[in-house]
């Protein structure tokens, strides 16, 4: 039997908003059992992977007012609007580049700097092709 996609997309505040707590609360937990199960530098290594993760399955899930809720998206398009994505590509720049002014401390922390660095990519990639008209339609782009 085939389900609807529809029952997969977070489309509400309220719902998104959910999204994000749970996802942080999963994030912070298993920071702190890396870290302290197997050490700092995996804690590290589990902050980059789950921020991907995290990142990576709510562009797929949520949704913008105006989109379409059934059809995906295409493969580039991470928020429902430019402006949202110029935000958050711009958060996880400055956080990427705040890790590198870093750097010097703790060289582990490349894994961080690294996987903000790419969903800071992504995000203005996004809004790049959205600000100029590409609207992403899944056989198309």
């Amino acid at each position: 039997m085939k389900t609807s996609s529809r029952a997969w997309r977070i489309t509400s505040v309220g719902g998104k908003a959910s999204y994000l707590v749970a996802a942080g609360l999963t994030m912070f937990l298993v920071v702190l059992l890396l870290q302290f199960g197997l050490g700092d530098d995996w804690g590290l290594v589990g902050s980059a992977l789950s921020t991907l993760l995290v990142v990576g399955l709510g562009t797929r899930l949520f949704r913008a007012s105006a989109e379409p809720v059934e059809a995906p998206r295409v493969w580039w398009r991470m928020t429902g609007r430019a402006t949202a994505g110029w935000v958050l590509g711009a958060l996880f720049g400055i956080s990427a580049l705040m890790g590198a002014v870093s750097l010097a401390r703790a060289s582990s922390t490349a894994v961080t700097i690294v996987a903000d660095g790419l969903v800071a990519l992504a995000y203005l990639n996004s809004s790049w092709r959205l600000s100029r008209g590409f609207r992403g339609r899944a056989a198309q782009d």
